[in-house]
């Protein structure tokens, strides 16, 4: 363990404390402006050491920094959605995902205050955490600078240059990940690391602390200190302003050093984002709360007492997420081999499942768009990462092993013909040609439900084998795979929806063939490796929901190469998402979801045969409004259970009889 250094600790805590104060709302207090997140830059540079940007150093920041900032995210969505069932009682499908869904989107763009990306509107922005992300940028920038120039002028004019251009394009184009802001970190930072290595702390007199105290008071008293806002890059002069910043940062410190102890301070400084993520999850989501404490005591309007109480529940929260993690047994992961692979598949074919079961409800549209911009891809991507090669086997076995595929429909089919009467020709007809929608061809068939799947991936894998089979040239296969999924879209677009929807098989190609090379070239290790790729993908996933989305079932692929992009981007940050579940979760929480995930052939199909008998159920014993967030937690529940059992059911009389 590194051994801290006590005035450092001193230092954040004092603007962890800053922090908090400066979100009181109230325009005196926006003095600390000038030095709260400066310092932390400054410390940041501090502290820093000089190491060559690889993807092993990304990633660890990647991990520090951004991990904690998604768990954060998450406990702020479950928490909007209590509150808005407790508070507001609002318990609507659709006002629930809602929610659910802005949240999603403000954990995308990671901005402070701005909610316009270009052509994006949000409408939602994170709040305090983007400091997080913006700390990641920030350090790995400074690195890049301080690797590539030695001279410190260098250094510098370079530092000063990037913080410019931040500043200057902030108010015209606005970044994902706050990455402006980080821009205009970089020379704090870069301060911070020249400050150590020339020993500035320890040469510092009271003489010079008191013009960094004139200083911050001139600062204060013309209206500079208050303006510097390095969420949005903006600040009343761009001298005169960091220079103000820098000497109320150096008078922190210097105050810190004067203390000496405190273990309050020290402990807040200590654990300062771990009290940077309490306090945005309080400030976003408890706040009415807080406020109804103190009218219950009589002291409603008091801006201290509002500190007072706020603070104590974020020292108590975080002194206890730090008690907890202490003792938390520690276990090392080998590099090497990566853990879980299995586990990690189920826990996201689960998460997959439970979407598309959500999907299938009257929810937000932009939720809808969420799901449907990857949940059926990712499916058909997992099994294109689980082909296998196998050109010495003959064509024959292998269509025919293809062929037991089809098992979970046939019985399908079977159970339909039973249950639904409707005319056992009229049956027949949707089972033997299982079509998802209709448009115009076959008009009068109904459609078979989401079941429609199981006949597309049969086709899918069918003509890849063939491919695979006749054709030995990767250039050639991609030709082929390329144009089969045109095809696909054409046919799509025109109206000409295939049985066993062949038309869908045919665009789906290439996410198999997207699966096939991820596998191949370890795709998935290696982002898993290097987690950081996330800044990479995810402008793309959600510029595709933006611009549409994607709808299999109904043909709608809306920009097709954009869609390609975005469901392929939005299946490794999922999985990604998933491995961490795998590594991090509750023992018991993962052993669920891995049933689930294997058991989802079987709910798919209790989903499409049960589900709408199962809905009906629920809103009459139960008289629960179908609309109602309740009434879909427990048909998701049912569902899913039906599913698992009957995978159980399965699963143990295959082992009984040894069958394969």
């Amino acid at each position: 363990m590194k051994k801290r250094i006590t005035w450092i600790d001193l230092a954040k805590g004092i603007c962890m404390i800053s922090v908090v104060l400066g979100h009181q709302g109230n325009e005196y207090l926006n003095i600390v402006y000038a030095y709260h997140l400066t310092t932390f830059f400054i410390l940041a540079g501090y502290t820093l050491r000089r190491e060559e940007v690889t993807g092993k150093y990304l990633a660890n920041k990647f991990n520090r920094l951004m991990i904690p900032y998604f768990v954060t995210c998450a406990c702020v969505t479950i928490m909007d959605v209590i509150n808005a069932v407790i508070i507001q009682r609002n318990i609507s499908n659709v006002g629930i995902t809602k929610i659910i869904y802005t949240n999603i989107l403000r954990a995308f763009f990671a901005s402070g205050t701005y909610t316009t990306f270009g052509e994006i509107e949000t409408g939602t922005f994170i709040g305090a955490i983007w400091f997080l992300p913006a700390m990641f940028f920030a350090l790995s920038f400074t690195q890049c600078i301080i690797n590539r120039f030695e001279k410190w002028t260098e250094r510098a004019g370079v530092s000063i240059l990037i913080a410019t251009l931040g500043c200057l394009t902030a108010p015209f184009l606005w970044l994902p990940f706050s990455v402006q802001s980080a821009m205009a970190a970089i020379p704090f930072i870069l301060f911070g690391f020249w400050m150590r290595d020339n020993k500035l702390e320890e040469q510092l007199q009271v003489k010079h602390y008191v013009v960094f105290a004139i200083v911050y008071l001139v600062g204060c008293l013309t209206n500079y200190a208050q303006v510097f806002w390095l969420v949005t890059c903006t600040m009343k002069d761009y001298i005169i302003t960091p220079v103000i910043a820098v000497c109320a940062s150096l008078l922190v410190i210097g105050v810190s050093k004067k203390i000496g102890q405190n273990k309050i301070l020290e402990f807040i400084g200590r654990n300062s984002m771990i009290f940077l993520c309490v306090h945005l999850f309080e400030m976003n989501t408890l706040s009415r709360y807080f406020s109804y404490f103190l009218r219950l005591i009589k002291l409603g309007d008091s801006l201290l007492a509002y500190f007072c109480v706020e603070m104590i529940f974020i020292g108590c929260i975080s002194w206890g997420i730090v008690f907890v993690k202490n003792r938390m047994p520690y276990k090392k992961v080998d590099d090497k081999v990566p853990k879980h692979r299995n586990q990690t598949v189920d826990i996201m074919r689960a998460v997959l499942i439970i979407l598309m079961i959500v999907g299938h409800r009257s929810i937000d549209g932009g939720f809808s768009k969420f799901i449907y911009s990857f949940h059926m891809m990712s499916f058909v991507i997992l099994s294109g990462y689980f082909y296998k090669e196998r050109t010495q086997e003959k064509l024959s076995k292998r269509l025919g092993k293809l062929m037991k595929s089809l098992m979970p429909y046939g019985v399908f089919g079977i159970l339909y013909i039973m249950t639904v009467h409707v005319g056992w020709t009229t049956e027949l007809k949707t089972v033997l040609l299982g079509v998802s929608f209709t448009y115009k061809l076959f008009a009068q068939t109904s459609s078979i439900g989401p079941v429609y799947f199981i006949l597309m991936l049969f086709c899918i894998k069918g003509i890849y084998i063939l491919i695979r089979q006749y054709v030995h040239s990767e250039l050639y296969i991609n030709l082929i795979v390329s144009f089969l999924t045109i095809l696909g879209v054409v046919l799509g677009s025109c109206g000409l929806w295939l049985p066993w929807s062949l038309d869908c098989a045919l665009f789906s190609l290439v996410f198999y063939q997207a699966g096939y090379y991820i596998k191949k070239y370890n795709v998935l290790v290696w982002c898993c490796k290097n987690p950081y790729i996330y800044f990479a993908l995810a402008p793309i996933w959600a510029f595709m929901i933006y611009r549409g989305s994607m709808e299999l079932a109904v043909r709608n692929y809306s920009i097709v190469g954009l869609t390609i992009a975005g469901a392929i981007a939005a299946f490794i940050i999922v999985y990604m998402i998933c491995e961490k579940i795998s590594e991090c979760g509750n023992v018991f929480v993962c052993s669920v979801l891995q049933v689930i995930g294997q058991s989802t052939i079987y709910i798919l199909i209790v989903h499409t045969l049960w589900g709408p008998h199962i809905v009906k159920l629920v809103e009459n014993v139960l008289c629960l409004n179908p609309n109602n967030i309740f009434h879909l937690s427990i048909i998701l529940l049912l569902q899913v259970a039906i599913g698992c059992m009957v995978f159980g059911i399965d699963f143990s009389f295959k082992k009984l009889y040894n069958i394969k």
